[in-house]
C-alpha cells in the first residue's frame, strides 16, 4: 500500500505540474494573442493614418504665388512635420516588433512597410519645411527690396519734380529779366525825351 500511495502522490504531483504548465501556457498564449491583436490594431491605425498623409508627403513640393499663400503652405508643412513626429512612439513599438523573432511574417511585412513609408515621409516633409523657410524668407526680402525701390523712385520723382519747378522758375525769371532789360532800355529813351521837353 505504501508504494501505491507514493506512486499516487507522485502521479498527483505530475498532474498538478502539468496543470500549472497548461495554465502558464494558456496565460502566455492569451498575452501573445492580446499583443498580436493590439499590434494588428496599431498597424491598421498607422496604415490608415499614413495613407491619409501620403498626398502631402510625396511628389513635388506645392508651389504658391503670394507671400500669404507661401506662409500658409509653410505652416501646413510644419504642422504635418509635427504630426509625423507625434507618431514616433508608435513607430518605436513597430520597430521593436520587427526586431522580435516571434513576429508573424504578415505583420512583420506590414510593419516594415509602415516604418519605411514613415521614414520616407519624415525625410520629405523635413525637406519641404526647410525649402519653404527659404522661399518665405526670400519672398519677404524681395518684398522689402521692392518697397525700398518704390520709396527711392518716389523720392527721386519728387526731387525731379522739384527741380523741374526750379527750371520753370528760372525760365520765368529769365523772361522777367529780359522784360526788365527792355523796360530799362526804353526808360533810357524815355528819360531823354522827358529831359528834352
Amino acid at each position: 500500500g505504501e508504494i501505491v500511495r507514493l506512486e499516487i502522490q507522485d502521479l498527483q504531483q505530475k498532474i498538478d505540474d502539468l496543470f500549472d504548465n497548461v495554465i502558464n501556457l494558456k496565460t502566455r498564449l492569451e498575452f501573445k494573442l492580446t499583443n498580436i491583436s493590439g499590434v494588428e490594431s496599431l498597424i491598421e491605425k498607422l496604415e490608415v493614418w499614413i495613407n491619409q498623409i501620403q498626398p502631402d508627403c510625396v511628389g513635388e513640393i506645392k508651389k504658391k504665388t503670394t507671400l500669404d499663400e507661401k506662409i500658409q503652405q509653410q505652416q501646413t508643412y510644419e504642422l504635418l512635420l509635427s504630426e509625423i513626429n507625434n507618431h514616433q512612439k508608435e513607430l518605436i513599438v513597430l520597430k521593436d516588433l520587427v526586431s522580435s523573432p516571434e513576429t508573424n511574417s504578415i505583420l512583420l511585412e506590414k510593419a516594415k512597410n509602415i516604418i519605411q513609408r514613415y521614414d520616407d515621409y519624415l525625410s520629405n516633409v523635413k525637406h519641404f519645411v526647410e525649402v519653404y523657410e527659404g522661399i518665405v524668407h526670400d519672398h519677404q526680402q524681395y518684398s522689402v527690396a521692392v518697397m525700398e525701390a518704390q520709396n527711392f523712385i518716389q523720392a527721386t520723382q519728387n526731387t525731379a519734380e522739384l527741380w523741374s519747378d526750379i527750371e520753370l522758375d528760372r525760365a520765368s525769371l529769365l523772361s522777367n529779366l529780359e522784360r526788365l532789360n527792355k523796360l530799362q532800355s526804353s526808360l533810357v529813351d524815355e528819360y531823354h525825351r522827358v529831359e528834352s521837353v
